[in-house]
């Protein structure tokens, strides 16, 4: 006697209630205004951070006073509202893109939002490293020379590709 049937009857009952439940669950998107919690992914790409983890891990790292973090806050929320329409065409221009709809003056475009939006990553920087001890300015500092030397030891280790034919 096969136990085939029987056994493929029992685990469908036993799934079933939970691929029901599951499927119940809502999944709406975040409606506009409200924060996604994840760092909206590029195509092909997972979210690799969630929006102010730099923050909490400068905090963390630099042994930040609730003051000091407060002001990071604010500066990275300033600039957030003041490139958010930046942010948002170019968010557009990508989807055309994506569609195949991108002209060459979009492409210019395109390049000019991504290097307003990088100037002003660099305020950010700026402003953030003003209000730093100087400890906590050389801590960032080594850091930076860490990651420097980690690079310059990955380039160097990688294999040559051969030459383009």
């Amino acid at each position: 006697m096969s136990l085939r049937k029987p056994l493929l009857s029992m685990i469908t009952m036993i799934m079933l209630p939970g691929v029901i439940v599951f499927g119940q669950q809502s999944q709406t998107p975040p409606a506009d205004g409200e924060r996604s919690d994840l760092i909206r992914p590029r195509d092909g790409h997972r979210p690799h951070m969630r929006r102010g983890q730099g923050l909490r891990r400068w905090g963390r790292d630099l042994n930040l006073t609730p003051e000091q973090q407060e002001q990071l806050r604010a500066i990275v929320q300033r600039k957030t509202d003041a490139t958010r329409a930046q942010r948002e065409e170019l968010f557009a221009l990508r989807e055309k893109g994506r569609a195949g709809a991108l002209s060459s003056q979009d492409e210019a475009r395109l390049q000019t939002l991504r290097q307003e939006i990088r100037e002003s990553m660099k305020g950010i920087r700026e402003e953030m490293l003003t209000l730093l001890t100087t400890e906590q300015r050389a801590t960032i500092e080594a850091r930076e020379q860490e990651r420097k030397a980690r690079r310059e030891q990955k380039l160097h280790n990688r294999p040559e590709s051969p030459p383009n034919q």
